[in-house]
């Protein structure tokens, strides 16, 4: 018999009905939680389930086809007075009911640990050893019944802290006996000051172990860049029915931020740790993941958004060539005007000055930066960057950049990375990218960071009901209460009231303040608790016509920064007048025109990047496949729901079980051959000339360049504009 711990965040959900409900349900910010984690543990009760956050995928818990429940986030909100007393009670009544479980702390607030006795028939223990030394895994079954092994938490480098800290990776240290590897390692600092610095972790899915035997068939790799924008993210994740395909799922870790890409010219930092992070992880499966059954001569790497221009990175990055063999971006191109600063040195200098080092010494300041605890550091980041610095979306000052050449250090990026990729000078795989239909929508109110579970088709993917969009649309809370400050500030002026009554604590005595403060800076740091903290979104902006105001008085914000264009002059204003003309025409920005507000965000974001790379690529390699996303909800990489969190996907032959089998044989039958392909799809290479797509929907189709009219506006702009290279 082995112990796990679980821990698990009570969050109360009401049972609407009795009836199950489709995961494409759940409202507002408690979507959020869908990208963590899909499967739900019941306790007992059908009307009250919880969340689970694991540090390994259980495997005696039952990953349910559908979540089964709907989030009914309004009685959260509005009933804030008594919802975590009744979360806690039924929380410990519920536990100490189940059977061979025992309850860590039961006092503490704001999580619970939970070790639940899992017997060894269910969790059969499975070892490895590797040249670092024995790794103890453990096996798990598909809900499909594939029998498949993980070992977690696998250090592929050394820690980088201390003096290590902003320097590109070192090789990773042997240990002695027999390390345990189930249970996800660290993540790494990132926004919002969680994680930590010793993070440099792989994880490895795998359906089967090679044995003795020579005529063992060591199977495709697939190794997962996580989204995050290059400021947050893990390699958290669980393969869904990827491994039910015979390929080996190896999601990792990488640093991100100013951990991970600050650069300064003059000083030991080069830059781009982050992605160096990842050409380690990937030497690491080179030389190692023979020993878990993978081929390390078919490896493909995929990603989605940041993940997805990691990926990109990777093609034009000499430092990468030999260790992938094909690729796929996700809704991310290294083209993209969020995946590239030509400047980390001014925002590095800022940083320095507003944590009390006043120098104009590169290196000075590298050897203050590590002095900093990683927290501190990472807070000072957060509030580095001006109001005006973060009007465009998606503005960030530690991005992946050119580099300053280090002794004994190997530059990853050469060049601008349109430069790289125009020169032909690239890794020439087989590769896939593409976008969703409305990747604008994701950032129109709310951040990378919060995502859509399972989408929902709908009549209109823009206009959630009817054809007005509205606050309450958006957050899916009454907009009366968000856009009323007096609503949040009657909630922080008696924050105590989330304090459980059978603490015993009275009332304003010293330990009820105190545990109501622990659990204000649990859930929301050191935000006050607001419609935007809370739903993520601010409600009353979108609900107020000064929001759409504020965007016409500075509508030179869509002008892309690498035309080069200086803020003011003459073309800069020439460009932003054409763009408003060609997108809204005469009308008005606002709530009415928003789906144009929509297409114009996925194009400056995501569209303009991807398309562009699929032609320069596909001018230099006869294998370069594009695809449009357009089923369901088709939000900022929603492709990847249907790919990795498909277990979340309800049914057998409902659309979308159906377009989750679809995008399942695409990936896998490409990681295994270089083509993808599916029953009765047929998806052919853009040629240089000919550029078709595979429209990902209901019916899919193959059609001929995406968005094809936006994106000849965008090209006779940069053709009649452009002044530099494109990321400068």
């Amino acid at each position: 018999m082995q112990k796990h711990s679980f821990t698990l965040v009570p969050i109360l959900l009401i049972h609407k009905s009795t009836e199950t409900t489709e995961p494409n349900e759940l409202s507002g910010s408690f979507r959020w939680f869908c990208h963590s984690v899909a499967p739900l543990l019941p306790l007992q009760r059908p009307s009250v389930f919880f969340v689970v956050f694991s540090q390994l995928p259980p495997p005696s818990i039952h990953y349910l086809a559908t979540l089964g429940v709907a989030y009914e986030e309004s009685f959260f909100l509005k009933n804030l007075a008594n919802g975590l007393n009744v979360i806690l009670g039924q929380f410990l009544e519920l536990v100490t009911s189940l059977p061979d479980t025992s309850i860590k702390s039961p006092l503490r607030v704001t999580t619970m640990i939970v070790e639940q006795v899992l017997g060894s028939q269910d969790d059969p223990q499975v070892t490895v050893t590797i040249p670092q030394g024995t790794l103890r895994g453990a096996s798990q079954t598909t809900v499909s019944g594939t029998i498949y092994h993980r070992f977690l938490g696998i250090p592929y480098a050394k820690p980088p802290v201390g003096n290590l800290r902003f320097r590109s990776p070192q090789p990773p240290e042997n240990w002695n006996g027999t390390r345990d590897a189930v249970e996800f390692g660290s993540n790494c600092r990132q926004e919002g000051g969680i994680g930590e610095e010793d993070c440099l972790f792989i994880n490895i899915f795998t359906p089967q172990l090679p044995n003795n035997s020579a005529d063992t068939e060591l199977l495709p790799v697939m190794v997962w860049f996580h989204w995050g924008a290059f400021v947050t993210g893990n390699g958290d994740i669980t393969p869904g029915h990827l491994i039910d395909k015979r390929v080996l799922f190896v999601p990792i870790n990488y640093r991100v931020n100013v951990f991970g890409f600050l650069s300064l010219q003059g000083a030991d930092v080069s830059g781009n740790a982050g992605l160096k992070d990842q050409v380690a992880a990937l030497s690491w499966v080179k030389n190692n993941i023979a020993h878990f059954g993978g081929d390390p001569d078919s490896v493909t790497i995929f990603g989605g958004s940041a993940g997805g221009a990691s990926v990109h990175y990777h093609v034009l990055s000499p430092l990468s060539s030999g260790l992938f063999h094909r690729a796929i971006s996700e809704s991310g191109s290294a083209l993209n005007p969020w995946a590239f600063t030509p400047d980390t040195q001014s925002y590095a200098f800022r940083l320095g000055s507003n944590l009390g080092l006043e120098t104009d010494s590169a290196q000075e300041l590298a050897d203050f930066l590590r002095t900093v605890p990683g927290e501190q550091l990472s807070e000072a980041v957060d509030t580095l960057l001006t109001k005006e610095e973060t009007v465009k979306l998606l503005t960030y000052p530690f991005l992946p950049t050119l580099e300053y050449p280090v002794e004994g250090e190997s530059v990853f990026l050469t060049d601008y990375p349109y430069n790289v990729a125009t020169s032909g000078k690239f890794n020439k795989v087989p590769y896939i990218t593409g976008i969703c239909l409305l990747e604008g929508h994701q950032f129109i109110g709310s951040d990378e960071g919060r995502l859509p579970c399972v989408p929902k088709p709908l009549v209109d993917p823009y206009n959630v009901v009817g054809d007005h969009v509205s606050a309450p649309v958006v957050t899916g809370v009454a907009a009366r209460d968000l856009a009323n400050s007096s609503f949040w500030e009657a909630i922080m002026d008696n924050f105590e009231q989330v304090v459980p009554t059978d603490l015993g604590l009275p009332a304003g005595s010293p330990g009820s303040i105190e545990v109501a403060n622990k659990v204000k800076e649990f859930y929301f740091g050191y935000y006050h608790v607001s419609a935007p903290v809370v739903t993520g979104v601010a409600a009353r902006d979108l609900a107020n016509s000064s929001f759409w105001e504020a965007i016409m008085d500075n509508f030179e914000q869509v002008v892309p920064t690498d035309l080069g264009l200086p803020a003011g002059s003459p073309g800069s204003i020439e460009v932003a007048n054409k763009v408003k003309e060609f997108y809204f025409g005469y009308e008005d920005i606002s709530l009415e025109t928003k789906s144009k507000w929509i297409d114009l965000q996925t194009d400056l974001l995501f569209a303009i990047g991807t398309q562009t790379t699929i032609h320069i690529q596909s001018k230099f390699s006869n294998a370069t496949y594009n695809y449009q996303f357009v089923f369901g909800t088709p939000y900022h990489i929603a492709e990847v729901y249907y790919l990795i969190y498909s277990e979340a996907v309800e049914g057998v032959n409902t659309e979308p079980a159906i377009m989750s089998r679809l995008m399942t044989d695409l990936w896998s039958s490409f990681a295994k051959t270089g083509i993808p392909s599916a029953t009765n799809v047929t998806w052919l290479p853009a040629s240089g000339s000919s550029y078709p797509y595979l429209k990902l929907d209901t019916e899919h189709q193959l059609l001929n360049e995406v968005e094809k009219d936006r994106m000849d506006f965008w090209a006779g702009i940069y053709k009649d504009y452009y002044n530099g290279s494109i990321n400068a």
